[in-house]
């Protein structure tokens, strides 16, 4: 039987096998726990049975809108359209940003809204 050799080679041509990096000192980094299936999470099983019991009324969306931007379970029936599509809008952007970016974007959205309210017509 012929035995086959294998040879690591990486992208600049070595042939030295990869470096092992130390573990990561991220905090949610899965472990072997975690991985054996005890993760936990913060949201609660009344919170996550609150979201698809909005959902089966077609208000899933709007109770995300209000759990996360106003902290109310009962907002949803309350926001308009155009207000549950901003903030899906900016979610969506902003969970592919850095860290960095979503803190340039935080100071953008703070001198925008600082810029209506001077702008707004006063009493």
């Amino acid at each position: 039987m012929e035995s086959c050799a294998f040879e690591f080679q990486n992208d600049f041509g070595s042939t030295a096998p990869p470096k092992e990096f130390p573990p990561h000192e991220d905090s949610n980094a899965l472990t072997p726990k975690a991985v054996m299936g005890q993760v936990t999470f913060p949201i609660s099983v009344a919170q996550n049975s609150k979201y698809f019991e909005m959902e089966h009324l077609m208000l899933g969306t709007a109770f995300l809108v209000g759990m996360s931007q106003f902290h109310f379970e009962n907002m949803a029936v309350d926001l308009s359209h155009a207000e549950i599509d901003l903030y899906m809008t900016i979610a969506s952007l902003v969970w592919g940003l850095t860290n960095g970016q979503q803190e340039k974007f935080a100071h953008i959205m703070k001198q925008h809204h600082t810029v209506l309210q001077l702008q707004s017509p006063r009493d």
